[in-house]
Parts: C-alpha cells; sequence; structure tokens
C-alpha cells in the first residue's frame, strides 16, 4: 500500500499553501514527522524555518506505488490544491480520477 499526502500551511508561505508527496503506507506518519521536523522538500523545510505550521490535511489511499506517484502527478498538475484540501474549501472537496 501507498499513501498521497496533503499537507496544509499555517500559514502561508507567501503564495504557497499546500504541499503534496507519496510515500509507502507503513512509513507514511515517520515521512510527515520528517516534514514538521523540517527535513522534508526544500518548500516545508522553508515553511518550517519561516515558523510556519504544517497541517496533514488529507491523505489517499492505493494498492501500488504507481498508482500513488499517478495521482501525486495529477494532483501537482491541477496547480490548485486547495479543491482538494478539506481545511481550505468549504465546498465539497473534489476527487480526481485515476486513468487505469
Amino acid at each position: 500500500m501507498s499513501v498521497v499526502y496533503l499537507l496544509h500551511f499555517k500559514p502561508s508561505l507567501k503564495q504557497s499553501k499546500h504541499y503534496c508527496g507519496s510515500t509507502p503506507a507503513d512509513s507514511a506518519t515517520d515521512r510527515i514527522i520528517q516534514h514538521k521536523l523540517g527535513k522534508g522538500a526544500k518548500i516545508t523545510q522553508a515553511q518550517v524555518n519561516n515558523g510556519g505550521g504544517l497541517h496533514l490535511a488529507k491523505q489517499w489511499h492505493f494498492t501500488t506505488p504507481h498508482q500513488a506517484r499517478l495521482y501525486e502527478r495529477m494532483l501537482k498538475d491541477t496547480h490548485n490544491l486547495k479543491h482538494y484540501c478539506p481545511l481550505c474549501s468549504k465546498a465539497k472537496v473534489r476527487q480526481l480520477k485515476l486513468p487505469i
């Protein structure tokens, strides 16, 4: 199993409000902790170094790493992660469908 996760920045980092990543399901908690300690992606490092917080907004579970990476790429390609964040969206949170 693999997980795609969406982190919500509070407060936002300039215009950035989210980070999306994927990891094996058994290491998802550890990966999110790494981000919160400033040891993850560069944007999450910058958020932590500037005193901002990271909140786990949503997780999607997949049976294969390929499906998770594909979904992560689809989310990132929308350039509009707020529509998939339950902490931002007052309307129904959108869902993407895998083209498989």
